[in-house]
């Protein structure tokens, strides 16, 4: 097997033994236990993605009444736990990709 393969299959069984990575699994678990609360997560999501990529346009006040449409789902704790747990295995993986990358050189060409 390729060394960085087999190094990387390594780095992937430390991540999902990480306390990040296994609140995440646990948060999502309690979350996906009330189907309610993933159809209003999904929903959420998808007005303010929509929201958020109109172009040639700042949503901030449609995004603002977004968020105090859905500040009492937002508060519930399996909802606020999942995406607290859900930003941090996030932010984890942001900065091991950064590390990953840092000090390689290569161009990518589209044609």
């Amino acid at each position: 097997m390729n060394p960085v393969l087999r190094e990387t299959d390594q780095l992937n069984s430390v991540i999902r033994n990480s306390a990040e990575y296994r609140n995440y699994v646990q948060t999502k678990e309690q979350l996906y236990a009330n189907p309610e609360l993933v159809r209003t997560l999904a929903e959420f999501r998808r007005k303010n993605y929509d929201y958020q990529n109109i172009q040639g346009y700042n949503p901030y006040d449609e995004i603002h009444g977004l968020t105090r449409e859905y500040d009492e789902f937002l508060h519930n704790s399996t909802v606020s736990n999942f995406l607290r747990a859900e930003m941090a295995i996030c932010k984890l993986m942001q900065r091991v990709f950064e590390r990953l990358a840092q000090g390689l050189e290569f161009d990518y060409n589209d044609e």
